[in-house]
C-alpha cells in the first residue's frame, strides 16, 4: 500500500484531485504547485500552501 492508498486515495492524481476539491482550488494550480514542490511535499508543504488559496477558483 503506498502512501496516498494509506490516506484512501488510488494514487497521486486522485489526491491532488481530491485537495482541488476539497479546498476548493483549480485543479491546475494544484497540479502546478504539486510539480514546484515535489512529491515529497504532498502532506506538508503542498497542503499548508493550497490551504492558503482556498477558494481561489482562477
Amino acid at each position: 500500500m503506498n502512501r496516498y492508498e494509506e490516506h484512501g486515495y488510488r494514487d497521486r492524481h486522485d489526491y491532488l484531485c481530491g485537495l482541488a476539491d476539497d479546498y476548493g482550488v483549480d485543479e491546475y494550480k494544484v497540479f502546478a504547485l504539486a510539480e514546484l514542490l515535489g512529491e515529497e511535499e504532498d502532506f506538508d508543504m503542498l497542503v499548508t500552501e493550497i490551504e492558503d488559496m482556498e477558494g481561489e477558483l482562477l
